[in-house]
């Protein structure tokens, strides 16, 4: 049990890996902001070091760091809220702004800033839409819990979440002895099916794998047995 919960903690501070996607939007750590706020197709600007300005086609919206500005560690904001620009996608008309809540524990959360209505609808670090653009899963790590997916809607409605892994018995009558199989490169049908890659920790299983909504349920097809 040691083992697997060492692991689960590992995912808090890993990045996902991503297939390339043209319906993704995603905060990188290795990028400048003053390069991606060139992106903004009105524009997009700092008017002060805690306030973030974006204009989208209908007027603008700001976004604005809450005390305390002192606490930093690597130049991370360790005890108030802040947020960083990181970009714009204009297949799906939206900028993603970078998150950091952490009175709430929110470590990499995010929003989205639509462009043609400039409503804000909460997401993640990342994002992946269907092709369609009416709904997208949403990349969160809060503190040391590891990672959420979350599905939404473009009105900010979630419809399915789940940590980006789960755990198995080995065997069916074992509670002690435990595998993980964590889900990465995730696309979004219009039907709302997520399918991704899945590997499994010990076994080195892996394959693809498919989320559906049978009746009530989400279930991932075809059923992982590690």
């Amino acid at each position: 049990m040691k083992k697997i919960i060492v692991a689960i903690a590992s995912l808090a501070i890993s990045m996902m890996a991503f297939a390339s996607d043209p319906y993704q939007l995603r905060c990188e750590d290795n990028r400048i902001e003053n390069d991606l706020l060139k992106q903004a197709p009105h524009g997009a600007k700092r008017t002060g070091k805690h306030v973030l300005e974006i204009k989208y086609s209908g007027g603008v919206r700001k976004f604005i760091d809450k005390p305390p500005y002192d606490e930093l560690v690597d130049g991370i904001n360790t005890e108030g809220l802040s947020w960083e620009y990181c970009g714009y996608n204009e297949i799906v008309k939206a900028h993603l702004i970078l998150k950091r809540d952490n009175v709430k524990h929110e470590s990499y959360t995010g929003s989205l800033l639509f462009e043609e209505t400039g409503k804000i609808v909460k997401a993640g670090y990342s994002v992946t839409f269907s092709p369609n653009k009416r709904n997208f899963v949403a990349f969160q790590r809060y503190g040391g819990d590891g990672e959420f997916w979350d599905l939404f809607d473009t009105s900010g409605h979630k419809l399915w979440r789940e940590f980006s892994y789960i755990i198995l018995p080995v065997k069916p009558s074992d509670s002690y002895s435990q595998e993980v199989a964590e889900f990465e490169n995730p696309t979004l049908s219009d039907d709302l099916e997520i399918s991704a890659h899945m590997t499994c920790w010990q076994s080195k299983k892996s394959g693809s794998v498919t989320l559906k909504k049978i009746g009530a349920k989400w279930v991932w097809h075809p059923k992982i047995e590690c």
